[in-house]
């Protein structure tokens, strides 16, 4: 159907549209097509189905050219931009060699070599590429000889291309800008540092241990942690599950209201939505998530707060890191807590893991454990992961406090979906989770695990629909959103359940919203789900970009915490998987695999050393810029 659409709707014809999508009617059709001509994608989308490219891309296109007409041209000009859209160098090759006579030595050709390579590496993680690797993968994609290789990224440095940031890192010129710009402001915030408040800072802490029905006494690294972020402009806090972090930030929040003398000093925020829910909990004070932050908080806010703090640092990314930065503009003291050895960020790059291991930054390791009740193995079990020591976990045997193994018996999707259900699963208010070593690949991969879940347990439910179609869920299912709606606060990574379809009366009133505002016949809500502990509604655009949820990447429950948690072990996982997916659960976790294969993944290395970054080098050289000539 959506091709057909895109064939109906350059043609402006409405009552076509309306006859092609049953239950449409004419006023609805005529809107689309309006609004299809607004949007002016129709020499866009001729241009992608000449060279039989995805008509997808021209929403992305659009984004990035502002208009289709800048797109069309910029595209034609130098096909190889249809790389950074995610098109493949085979394509993009065929394309400008054959339909747009690119040359072999065309300087673009050469320039779209360097940058796929360099592309590709960031994709995996990594900021900056060795000279052996961009060597190999330009001569690769170009069919050169080492000679013409080497000449190849001559040019292309000359040109602007990359920048060689050390004598074997290569960097493609914006990911250079912003780790250039966050080791500057990570320098300035540690050079001739002069501590602020320090008569007050240990009153104020005084002060919150006193405060409430009982005394409660910080431990004294806690204390040297609240101090550090109170008069510091950089300072970071270390510390795994349980270890006392949250206390320490309610503590800063007291401490620095009490100096200040007021509610508006201090901004906080994470990644994650479930983990500014749980900061908004343990602090009694608002938490944004990063996205929140950088797209919804006026600059007059910003100016206000002396504090920021960073929660769940290490899902910091170098992009997220460096917009953040850009908006604070080195006002605020910066506060980053997270835990060293969870998985590095799914973006490129590696923040809290790398400033973690330099001795220069002021740093505070919690190792105390003060959650979880006795009894209760996850932190153990965590710990002896962390250490890469092995502790062999008891078979499980059904619902029961701590760490257990289940054998998968030859079929790990089976094997899952029996204990989500023997652990409560199919209850709407439980608080489960299965964690899946990939997305899409793989065997137990989160696709396959939500698709038989919900065929399992939830397929007999009422099916969510409405005229558009089918959106491919039932009422009561869980799902994780997959892109940022900002209209209704729900964000890349939100999760949720669907409670119950709209009523009238809410379709009625969104009806004459739509009527207040000149708005016509706009989009209309079809559903009210929970998210995050609050209610919304939720249109049928929306749920379109949400995916089942009940099982998720380990990438995707980072930053959130549940009851119980069911992880599908695979041998490519490292341990730092491991601890993040174990240190996910709160009361039990069941680990679906083979003893060995437990084994295999504790005593494995933590790829995030692997990891090429130049943030490391620039934070030794301060560097203001690359090297100006290719070596």
């Amino acid at each position: 159907m959506g091709d057909q659409l895109f064939d109906i709707l350059p043609k402006g014809d409405f009552s076509v549209l309306a006859s092609a999508v049953p239950g449409l009617g004419a006023q609805r059709a005529r809107v689309i097509i309006e609004g299809w001509a607004a949007s002016g994608q129709d020499r866009l989308i001729e241009w992608l189905d000449e060279r039989g490219l995805p008509r997808r891309l021209s929403d992305s296109m659009l984004s990035a050219y502002a208009n289709q007409d800048l797109a069309v041209s910029s595209l034609t000009s130098d096909p190889y931009r249809l790389l950074v859209f995610g098109v493949p160098w085979k394509d993009v090759d065929e394309i400008a060699r054959s339909g747009l006579e690119v040359g072999l030595d065309d300087r673009r050709r050469l320039h779209g070599a360097a940058v796929e390579v360099l592309m590709n590496d960031y994709r995996r993680g990594d900021t900056a590429s060795t000279a052996r690797s961009l060597k190999s993968g330009v001569r690769h994609l170009l069919g050169a000889t080492h000679e013409q290789t080497e000449r190849a990224l001559r040019q292309v440095f000359t040109d602007g291309g990359f920048v060689q940031t050390s004598k074997d890192l290569f960097q493609l010129r914006g990911v250079h800008v912003m780790e250039r710009a966050i080791a500057t402001d990570i320098r300035a915030r540690c050079t001739d540092v002069q501590p602020r408040f320090e008569l007050e800072c240990d009153a104020a802490i005084k002060s919150f241990e006193r405060q409430g029905s009982r005394a409660f006494k910080l431990a004294e690294k806690q204390r040297a942690a609240v101090r550090s972020a109170i008069e510091l402009p950089l300072s970071i806090v270390i510390g795994g599950a349980g270890t006392g972090k949250t206390a320490c930030l309610a503590a800063l929040h007291h401490a620095v209201e009490q100096i200040q003398g007021r509610k508006d000093a201090v901004l906080q925020m994470a990644l994650a939505g479930r983990a500014a829910k749980r900061m908004r909990e343990a602090t009694g004070r608002d938490a944004l998530t990063i996205a929140g932050f950088l797209h919804t908080v006026e600059q007059s806010r910003i100016a206000q707060a002396t504090h920021v703090i960073i929660d769940e640092a290490s899902m910091l990314d170098v992009p997220s890191f460096y917009a953040v930065l850009r908006r604070l503009k080195g006002r605020a003291n910066l506060v980053l807590v997270g835990d060293d050895f969870q998985l590095p960020p799914i973006g490129g790059g590696k923040i809290l893991h790398l400033l973690n291991a330099r001795e220069e930054f002021p740093i505070t390791v919690l190792d105390r454990i003060w959650r979880q009740e006795e009894g209760n193995s996850i932190r153990d079990v965590a710990s002896a992961v962390r250490m890469a020591e092995i502790d062999h976990p008891p078979v499980f045997d059904g619902p029961a406090d701590g760490v257990f193994m289940m054998p998968p018996g030859g079929d790990a999707v089976k094997a899952t979906c029996l204990a989500f259900a023997v652990l409560g699963g199919t209850d709407d208010q439980s608080d489960l989770c299965v964690i899946a070593p990939r997305r899409r690949t793989g065997l137990g991969n989160a696709l396959s695990i939500n698709t038989a879940i919900h065929e399992t347990f939830f397929g007999a439910r009422d099916v969510v629909k409405d005229e558009a179609g089918d959106t491919g869920f039932c009422l009561g299912d869980r799902f994780v959103c997959d892109m940022n709606h900002w209209d209704v606060d729900l964000m890349n990574g939100s999760l949720g359940r669907i409670l119950r379809l709209a009523t009238k009366e809410e379709i009625d009133q969104s009806r004459r919203e739509h009527e207040a505002r000149g708005a016509g016949h706009g989009a209309l809500p079809l559903v009210l789900v929970e998210v995050d502990g609050t209610t919304r509604l939720l249109q049928h655009r929306h749920l379109a970009s949400c995916s089942r949820g009940y099982a998720l990447t380990c990438h995707r429950a980072q930053g959130s915490d549940f009851d119980r948690v069911i992880i599908i072990l695979d041998d490519d996982m490292d341990r730092s998987w491991l601890y993040t997916a174990i240190t996910r659960g709160r009361r039990q976790v069941v680990l679906v695999g083979e003893p060995d294969q437990y084994c295999r993944i504790v005593r494995s290395k933590p790829k995030v050393d692997r990891r090429r970054v130049a943030l490391d080098v620039l934070l030794a050289a301060h560097t203001s810029a690359g090297a100006s000539s290719y070596a």
